[in-house]
């Protein structure tokens, strides 16, 4: 009798048993996860939703600079919950401006032109970027998202996310691996001229403060026409918020 040789009966159970093997190796990897699940992680690693809704004030303190303006100078932000907010600016000496919102009225105190309302997209753009709960709220932005390739910003690769606004319009967000914490935000924003144009920010140094994760610098390079860069040195939580302080100047 032919005596079939030992590697071809070797090679043959291979093929037999590939099959196999293959199932339950793809058993054994985690399916990739959703847009959806990569915002939620996002609030956890930075504190959890809970833990950030209990932070009702929070204040902010440091330096900005806007280059198209030629503006360098000290910067603080009050925030608290309602969608109040008031930024405050000190420009140089004796020169300061402001801008803020009540949770419904927003505003700015600019020096030479005094207080105006904002209306339209400038009021809706600028009361979502200055909301205390922004960022655990990310998943209602979007009625869809979609997880695409991984990519790398300079030496660090990221998650990304493609979400699809209310409006239909799509904004990339791109978030450390394997941190989970925001890297970068691509999406349209309203330019000085009243005109829509692509826009970049990126948020940076995140530190730890009363158990959250809170990034200490804030870049944004796109538009051009309003760039600017935050440096924070100082945060506080569950400081002093009256409602007199969110109000219109001379309102």
């Amino acid at each position: 009798m032919r005596r079939v040789p030992c590697t071809t009966i070797t090679a043959f159970l291979s093929l037999l048993l590939l099959p196999v093997l293959t199932a339950a190796d793809k058993a054994s990897i985690p399916p990739e996860p959703s847009g959806d699940a990569i915002l939620a992680r996002f609030v956890e690693v930075s504190g959890g939703e809970s833990a950030i809704r209990q932070k009702t004030a929070l204040l902010s303190k440091g330096r900005i600079s806007v280059p198209a303006l030629g503006v360098n100078g000290d910067l603080e932000i009050l925030q608290a919950t309602g969608g109040k907010t008031v930024q405050t600016f000190v420009l140089g000496p004796g020169v300061s401006a402001a801008m803020g919102t009540d949770g419904s009225l927003a505003w700015m105190n600019l020096p030479g032109i005094g207080v105006q309302e904002m209306e339209g997209d400038q009021r809706r753009q600028f009361m979502e970027d200055v909301d205390l709960f922004r960022m655990i709220q990310l998943g209602k932005r979007f009625t869809k998202t979609e997880v695409k390739a991984p990519q790398k910003l300079g030496a660090v690769e990221c998650d990304v996310v493609v979400g699809t606004t209310k409006e239909g319009k799509t904004e990339t967000l791109f978030f450390e691996h394997p941190t989970g914490l925001l890297l970068r935000w691509n999406r349209e924003m309203l330019t000085q001229t009243g005109s829509w144009a692509p826009g970049e920010t990126w948020w940076e140094d995140y530190r730890t403060v009363d158990g959250l994760k809170l990034p200490f610098k804030v870049r944004q390079p796109k538009p051009e026409s309003g760039a600017f860069e935050i440096e924070i040195s100082e945060i506080q939580h569950g400081v002093p918020a009256p409602d007199e302080k969110f109000k219109k100047p001379g309102a």
